[in-house]
């Protein structure tokens, strides 16, 4: 027996990883600070997009948004869309990344999007982040995260942010096929004079150190099965 058993061993583990890696569902984690988040993410970022809320001297507002580049500077030939004023504080985000084309768009409800074009990479990550100045705050509501590969959408608990900005990064193989982000909640931006704020970012990229819980159960299922055949090794 104990010489059968043997062999059976590294198998048993590797397989146990292997499983754990392929079968990994959608992770969700909060960070409540950027510092929390650049400590702990390992992220990578690829592309994204960006959307504010800029206030005049004459305490009138308008949103301003634009897809931007690794650095958050927007995309080359895709500058920046010329603030558009509302006679409402309130509009819906939608923003998608379409797989094929490698091509990302961001829009707000009701006006034309800005798009930008990317050279592709590994992607399986998506970091939403909000921020506002002292004193205020930024949130953002009911996110659902729908996947051109199909399967069960994802949805996003709120975010709200203050000056020490607050993330919420969702890991999911399928985000490399293509996916949509959009609320049906609402941005919300704060009347006054000067400045601007808050401010919301999409960013994509890839992450190697977010831990997978959802995979725990599989490892310490098969880290049970390798601990009995250990026992029987040793007892017959």
């Amino acid at each position: 027996m104990k010489s059968r058993l043997r062999p059976l061993l590294p198998v048993a583990l590797l397989a146990t990883l292997a499983a754990t890696s392929a079968h990994a569902g959608p992770v969700v984690t909060t960070f409540s600070s950027d510092a929390a988040f650049n400590a702990s993410a390992g992220f990578t970022k690829l592309f994204g997009g960006t959307v504010r809320w800029a206030r005049g001297d004459g305490g009138t507002g308008d949103w301003e948004y634009s897809i931007v580049d690794a650095t958050d500077v927007p995309v080359p030939d895709q500058a920046r869309q010329a603030p558009t004023s509302f006679l409402t504080s309130q509009q819906a985000v939608l923003f998608t990344w379409n797989r094929p084309a490698v091509q990302a768009s961001l829009a707000l409800s009701t006006l034309p999007s800005s798009t930008g074009r990317f050279s592709g990479g590994p992607v399986d990550t998506i970091a939403v982040r909000a921020f506002a100045s002292a004193g205020r705050s930024a949130s953002l509501s009911r996110l659902t995260v729908t996947f051109t590969a199909g399967g069960p959408p994802v949805m996003l608990d709120p975010l709200a942010g203050d000056d020490d900005g607050e993330y919420i990064v969702l890991q999911d193989a399928r985000i490399g096929d293509g996916f949509s982000v959009s609320t049906t909640g609402r941005l919300v931006g704060i009347t006054g004079s000067g400045g601007s704020d808050p401010l919301y970012q999409f960013k994509v990229g890839n992450t190697t150190v977010i831990p997978v819980p959802g995979a725990m159960p599989l490892l310490l299922s098969g880290l049970a099965v390798f601990g009995w055949l250990q026992r029987r090794r040793f007892t017959h």
